[in-house]
């Protein structure tokens, strides 16, 4: 159990800009909730528990408030406009910093799956009142064993994973009594669509409603309707053996034999095939997608500029493909149809998504259309056939170093609803990857069974949400 033994709000050092503007289309269409984050460090030989924590908290405090004078606009709030949009009001009210411990080890969290002991790890927010609501949270636990857990929760609509990764690893910069190399890119109408609102010049088949499973049983029993998370371990070998399988094949003649498979594509088509196959109910031709958050920043023509602070992310889906195919064709099928997902977002097709979303007044339906199936009646007891798949592997999640050296495990604290993964690098340096995945209870056994069955591997255990 955690106990929470203080909470300050921090403020910049210095004075900042009081300012407010619209944020981008890009920001509009993420969720104005947290995404958190979690941060661990080995026990120090150095100092008692106690000394430390104190003389922890004390740089952690300087640092944070040195760091929100170039990010002031995390000390800002956001404010609604014309009822369904959001802007930003840059007005140093700061951001809130906790003081917590634990009795528990850094061994008792086991393989750091985002269960929920994890989640006491992560400041809880407060949704009260949008225009109180602090962008940026951040909670120092100290453990029994001298370790340490900095969790961060983060307001989606202001930061996506880049940016976000940016700012821990300029803070943690500061930390260590060092000078920022990149200061971040504040102005977000660099972003601004030069598409007509009302032409966009495809069809955005990522903002239309997710296949729903059919034939689902809507059972009132908890047990089957819970979601589960793992902590997914694939060595380097095993993503070997999957590039192989995959480039390997190319029974499909349309499979024109291009680059190799990436790590990506192999990993992702790998989760969809065994997902498909775990929630298999009979019906071959049950319809699912893969819904992939992809990195907009160079793939725009000119580039964004280096450290630009925001939302430069977009959603792309590959076409809803039936189970029978995923599950009957070989890993190169599946691999493909992520790859084409990825390759389709182009300057031209990101600058046409942004006219779309500007074009839109109904923003709640572009928040959510593209992360899980809603009925009419906006129900969310519904079978689920599809993923949400998000790449950390070439982030820099495990430079984070406060003066204590870098993490030995980063990762997400929760995983907000079944389907998702994350798919990010191993802190070990050996090449591996580690996968964060959640999915129906009733589901994960076969769903195990089937992922490693092709490399080989005993599962590894999981725990409840």
């Amino acid at each position: 159990m955690v106990h929470v033994k203080s909470s300050n709000t921090v403020i910049p050092s210095e004075p900042t800009p009081n300012e407010k503007y619209l944020l981008s289309d890009f920001d509009q269409i993420r969720l104005w909730n947290h995404v958190s984050l979690l941060y661990f460090y080995k026990p120090q030989n150095s100092n008692s528990r106690g000394c430390r924590v104190v003389s922890v908290i004390e740089m952690m405090r300087n640092s944070l408030s040195q760091a929100l004078v170039p990010y002031y606009p995390l000390a800002g709030r956001l404010h609604w406009s014309e009822g369904v949009r959001l802007e930003l009001h840059c007005k140093a009210k700061g951001v809130l910093l906790l003081e917590a411990d634990t009795e528990a080890t850094l061994e008792d969290l086991a393989d750091f799956a985002p269960t929920q002991a994890l989640k006491e790890l992560t400041p809880l927010v407060d949704y009260g009142s949008i225009e109180e609501m602090p962008l940026l949270l951040v909670q120092l636990t100290s453990f029994r064993c001298g370790g340490l857990c900095v969790g961060v929760a983060i307001c989606r609509a202001i930061l996506d994973g880049t940016a976000t990764f940016g700012f821990m690893k300029s803070w943690a910069k500061l930390a260590r009594g060092e000078k920022l190399d990149v200061l971040p890119f504040l102005d977000r109408f660099v972003l601004k669509s030069s598409e007509k609102p009302t032409t966009p010049r495809f069809d955005h088949d990522e903002f239309k409603k997710l296949p729903i499973s059919t034939g689902f049983f809507k059972s009132k029993a908890e047990h089957h309707n819970e979601s589960i998370a793992v902590m997914l371990k694939v060595t380097k070998e095993q993503i070997n053996k999957l590039k192989k399988m995959a480039n390997e094949i190319y029974h499909d003649q349309n499979m024109v034999k291009q680059r190799p498979f990436s790590r990506f594509e192999v990993l992702s088509a790998h989760i969809w095939r065994c997902a498909c196959k775990a929630r298999y109910n009979g019906d071959n031709h049950q319809p699912t997608r893969v819904c992939i958050i992809v990195d907009c920043r160079k793939r725009m023509n000119p580039p964004l500029p280096a450290g630009y602070l925001g939302n430069a992310r977009l959603p792309t889906v590959t076409p809803p493909y039936v189970f029978d195919d995923l599950i009957s064709k070989p890993l190169c099928y599946a691999a493909w149809k992520i790859r084409e997902a990825v390759n389709k977002m182009t300057d031209e097709y990101i600058r046409s998504a942004l006219g779309f979303i500007a074009s839109n007044t109904n923003m709640d339906v572009l928040r959510t259309s593209y992360l899980k199936p809603v009925s009419v009646e906006g129900s969310d007891d519904l079978g689920n056939p599809n993923l949400n798949i998000v790449s950390w592997m070439n982030m820099p999640i495990h430079d984070t170093d406060f003066g204590w050296g870098k993490p030995t495990y980063m990762g997400p604290g929760s995983i907000n609803f079944e389907g998702k993964a994350f798919i990010m690098s191993s802190s070990d340096g050996d090449g591996s990857i580690s996968i964060p995945f959640c999915l129906k209870a009733a589901h994960m056994d076969s769903f195990m069974k089937f992922f490693y069955e092709d490399i080989r591997e005993v599962p590894f255990p999981y725990s409840k949400i």
